[in-house]
């Protein structure tokens, strides 16, 4: 008897998790960017600040959005 109500309970959470899970990503992504540049008459502190060294991206079911940390 007690095997059989271990089977129950497994078919029971499986189905349960099953219903409730998302098919996409929602959150919060955070990227850290570094520069290297190919023109050495270009610093890379100037990319750093025209560009940004940092960005997030907030993702919720279809859309998206990324917010630069720029300051040019």
């Amino acid at each position: 008897m007690t095997d059989f109500i271990k089977y129950l309970l497994t078919i029971t959470l499986l189905i349960q998790f099953n219903g409730q899970s998302q098919e996409y990503f929602e959150g919060k992504i955070h990227y850290k960017i570094e520069y290297e540049t190919i023109n050495k008459n270009i610093p890379d502190g100037l990319l750093e600040i025209q560009m940004g060294d940092s960005f997030d991206a907030y993702v919720k079911e279809d859309k998206y959005v990324m917010i630069y940390n720029g300051k040019g």
